[in-house]
């Protein structure tokens, strides 16, 4: 199956003492949801921001959508490539506006603008809160209008670091039906501490502990080896 992301014995430090990944070796596919698991520290966050090529690796190889991120050319995957963050950014602006944000400055047209916010409006359980301030929002309605303004660029990578950090249950329902209505035909990964949450949405799996990346394959192997009950807590 081809990947859209591989590291290849990278590692990544801050300073001397902090390392946040060791010699972490794993493939992701094309058009699948992956989850990244792993207990709080483990080092997924780091490993989602170099995936999204946010930040160098110290050492190795890291390839994204069959692209080697340290090629010249690899400046052309950024559009192509979007994370959401735990913590949801929004602006002071109409939750329209926002969603919009990412369509506008590709210069899409006006009629193709509003049908995208709508279709990510609707999908995310947002349309009735489109003239309202994002900025007023609860923090899962604002994530919610984060990942929508994601959605609404249509990455053909699309990285969601913890999404459930902010969301209420409802949130939390809605976005995971929408991983699955976009699972047949988007490449997602999904980064979170929560294996039972992990495993209702992925079909591929990656256990990260201590910056070492312990498993990389399918949700099946995983759930039929003797990491899964270790890890089940």
């Amino acid at each position: 199956m081809e990947s859209a992301a591989e590291l290849i014995q990278v590692s990544k430090s801050y300073g001397s003492d902090s390392v946040a990944l060791r010699n972490v070796t794993l493939s992701v596919p094309r058009n699948a949801v992956s989850a990244v698991f792993g207990p709080n520290g483990a080092g997924k966050s780091t490993l989602m921001r170099i995936v999204a090529l946010l930040e160098d690796v110290t050492s190795g190889q890291v390839k994204v959508l069959g692209s080697d991120t340290k090629d010249e050319k690899a400046a052309s995957l950024r559009g192509r490539v979007a994370m959401v963050f735990q913590n949801p950014a929004v602006l002071d602006r109409n939750v329209y506006d926002n969603i919009a944000y990412g369509l506008g400055l590709r210069g899409i047209g006006e009629e193709e603008v509003g049908r995208a916010v709508r279709s990510q409006a609707e999908a995310l359980g947002l349309s009735q809160l489109l003239t309202r301030n994002a900025k007023t929002l609860s923090g899962g309605q604002k994530q919610r209008v984060v990942i929508a303004r994601t959605l609404a660029i249509r990455p053909e990578l699309i990285l969601l670091d913890e999404p459930n950090a902010s969301l209420d249950n409802e949130g939390v329902h809605v976005v995971k039906r929408v991983i699955k209505d976009l699972s047949a035909s988007s490449t997602i990964i999904v980064s979170t501490p929560n294996l039972d949450y992990a495993l209702s949405v992925c079909s591929n799996f990656v256990l990260i502990d201590k910056g070492e990346a312990l498993f990389s394959g399918s949700k099946e192997d995983f759930v039929n080896s003797d990491l899964a009950e270790s890890y089940r807590y």
